[in-house]
């Protein structure tokens, strides 16, 4: 008779789930039979889509296809979204009406992109919304005189999605840019000394900022917003909020509006099984939600993946222990930022180390792949990385340039020095 194996489902394949297969996977233990499902059929470097916008990227540079990733870590890929979970049963629905059963459940779909009923405009969740708003800009530009764009959301991705559009049409006179947030600033998670250096950027290239308004109406390329002002828009992007997968909105799942309930091990609360990973895990760390980074996403899907191990053999599970990181903000090829707690510094000498992180990160992705194929991926993006951002910032500035516009904006604590220092080290050695 064959070893029974324990069935792991982990929904969503993305950094969250990658990271807590390969955890599961780490022991090279077989008694678990691992699926992974996800509607799309591509990982994607979420971190970098935003350079689609300029052509730095494509949306090849930025994908690897998840059914060869998965099953190089020695699971089962399923194509399909899930439509309901069961947790008493222990059962998952899928759109096609197939059945799926599990001992244990790792979540990690993330959220979804957040854009009103009936609005007009593009989300930017994945590489195929980036590239769409890159193909119908440049469509837009060749037929007409003037072309408004208008991105809806000041956090990260609205910031660094206005950034890549500044590098590649900063210089063009038919493109006119717009970005509206309901807060009083940019980026109003990080220090305001970063929201102040992008906004006098921002006014150099002749970007209007429209703060502490929200848009009420879409139509007809045409917002509304809430003090009545009508701003025409050609293509409008929205870069703000997210809200649950439709699956955990309905059923014994809470909404939305009564979050997602978890403990400090990431255990769904009152369902015995089921680990939450990822930007759709509400976890609270200092009296703040956690920061929906890709890196924090990892070190969740790691966690999640050592509990299942733990549940399923009896042991005590961990407790998730967030350690602070720092933050890379990139604003095209004006500026980059990177924040250590209250240190801030800025130069766009700093992409390097973006740039770095995305090679890094990918080539480590393909760890398990064939030699041939992770020497071939990794020799194409370095190429295509050397051509479209090493040369060009060559180009527009000389190193010594460069290094004259590298600034500490605010000096932090020498704790916040030792998790920069910390952080590298773990990048490098991990």
């Amino acid at each position: 008779m064959g070893i029974q194996k324990h069935k792991v489902v982990i929904i969503g394949g993305n950094f969250a789930g990658i990271s807590a297969l390969k955890e599961l996977n780490r022991k090279h233990s077989k008694d678990l039979d691992i699926t992974v499902i996800d509607p799309e059929p591509h990982f994607t470097w979420t971190p970098n889509i935003h350079e689609i916008l300029s052509g730095t990227k494509d949306e090849e540079s930025v994908e690897i296809t998840r059914e060869k990733l998965v099953s190089s870590l020695g699971a089962n890929f399923l194509k399909g979204a899930v439509k309901a979970l069961d947790s008493i049963s222990k059962t998952l629905l899928l759109n096609d009406g197939d059945s799926l059963s599990y001992d244990a459940c790792i979540l990690c779909c993330g959220n979804k992109a957040l854009k009103p009923d009936n609005a007009q405009g593009f989300t930017f969740k994945n590489a195929a919304d980036v590239a769409l708003i890159k193909q119908s800009l440049d469509e837009q530009l060749a037929s007409k005189d003037r072309v408004a764009v208008t991105i809806i959301g000041g956090g990260f991705s609205g910031v660094e999605a206005l950034g890549e559009l500044l590098r590649h049409y900063k210089h063009n006179r038919n493109i006119e840019l717009t970005l509206i947030d309901s807060g009083s600033r940019l980026l109003k998670s990080q220090p305001t000394v970063v929201a102040t250096d992008i906004s006098q950027l921002c006014e150099e290239y002749g970007v209007e900022l429209i703060f502490e308004q929200r848009v009420q109406n879409s139509t007809n390329n045409t917002l509304t917003l809430t003090n009545g002002t009508h701003l025409h828009s050609d293509i409008t992007i929205w870069t703000v909020g997210s809200t649950l997968p439709d699956f955990l909105n309905r059923g014994s799942a809470p909404s939305m509006e009564e979050r997602i309930n978890i403990d400090g091990t990431l255990q769904l609360t009152d369902s015995t099984g089921v680990f939450i990973a990822g930007d759709v895990a509400p976890f609270l760390w200092e009296n703040h939600l956690l920061p929906k980074q890709s890196y924090y996403a990892q070190d969740m899907g790691q966690i999640a993946a050592h509990n299942v191990r733990c549940l399923l053999e009896n042991h005590p599970l961990a407790t998730f222990k967030p350690s602070p990181k720092p933050v890379l903000i990139a604003f095209g090829d004006l500026n980059t930022y990177m924040v250590s707690g209250n240190l801030v510094l800025a130069s766009p000498s700093l992409a390097a180390t973006k740039e770095a992180l995305y090679q890094l990160g990918m080539f480590k992705l393909m760890a398990s792949f064939p030699l041939h194929m992770r020497k071939k991926a990794a020799l194409s993006r370095l190429l295509n990385s050397t051509k479209t951002l090493l040369i060009p910032q060559l180009n527009l500035s000389l190193p010594s340039k460069l290094l004259l516009r590298s600034r500490i904006l605010q000096r932090g604590k020498l704790k916040d020095l030792n998790a920069l220092i910390r952080s590298a080290y773990a990048t490098l050695f991990p």
